[in-house]
């Protein structure tokens, strides 16, 4: 089933979660010898980061439109109301910072003033002229996004395995 019912995630809601999550795990690690590495992989690695970055946020906003267009599954009555208001909470904070976390990234290389390369030879257009003083916000910007989100990614799953192992409610299921 490719839609969303009050019991189960679709194959299209299921396709977007794990999607995101493994290019996720992709910018991260790209993200950090990047930022760790003056080598010649380097630039190789930024031509791919923008493009998985400019990837995450379409896939997110498509995400989005698709959770906002069906049901969701509900929460099993078992599940105490503290922890269906947190794991609302770091949903939405999550799409939150998987958006912004692309856009303030292009923000970022746009305020360097270098080009916006992408793997082929593309170009994406600069959103903004050169700017030193925004360049540093947007960089500080971008890797505190990144703190937050990996720490939400982490309780995320966290939670996941609660409902796997402990509680065995059948949430992990609906996704998996």
């Amino acid at each position: 089933m490719i839609k969303n019912t009050k019991e189960r995630y679709g194959s299209a809601a299921k396709f977007f979660h794990w999607a995101a999550g493994f290019i996720i795990l992709a910018m991260i690690v790209m993200g950090t010898v990047m930022v760790s590495s003056s080598g010649e992989l380097r630039p190789t690695l930024i031509v791919y980061h923008r493009a998985l970055g400019l990837v995450l946020l379409l896939l997110v906003i498509f995400r989005l439109i698709w959770a906002l267009r069906g049901p969701r599954p509900e929460l099993p009555l078992s599940v105490p109301a503290l922890q269906r208001g947190g794991a609302n909470v770091a949903h939405i904070s999550m799409y939150v910072i998987m958006m912004a976390m692309p856009i303030v990234g292009w923000i970022m290389v746009s305020a360097s003033g270098l080009p916006i390369d992408l793997p082929g030879g593309g170009l994406l257009p600069a959103l903004i002229k050169p700017d030193p003083n925004l360049y540093i916000l947007a960089k500080w910007t971008h890797r505190g996004l990144a703190a937050v989100l990996a720490a939400f990614i982490m309780i995320h799953i966290a939670g996941a395995l609660y409902h796997l192992f402990v509680a065995k409610d059948g949430v992990f299921e609906k996704m998996g």
